[in-house]
């Protein structure tokens, strides 16, 4: 789906672009790196500076309940 460009620690939020995938807030997400995977919810969302509850186009940020950083790919299981 696409890698964090900036992560931000402090409110556990990463910026991501999207390109006609889904995310919306409570989904849970998949994120990779150096070979270790982690799971983790979407507790926010934001496009444009607005919190939205769900997107699937543009640059966004993503606050997630557990901690990554910058680098982490992050994925998405498709139903």
């Amino acid at each position: 789906m696409g890698i964090y460009e900036e992560y931000f620690k402090k409110p556990k939020a990463g910026i991501l672009t999207l390109n006609n995938v889904k995310l919306e807030v409570g989904k849970m997400i998949y994120a990779k790196k150096d070979g270790k995977w982690i799971c983790t919810s979407i507790v926010s969302i934001q496009l444009n500076d607005k919190d939205v509850d769900q997107v699937d186009n543009g640059e966004v940020g993503i606050v997630t309940d557990i901690e990554l950083e910058k680098g982490y790919e992050i994925f998405v299981k498709i139903e």
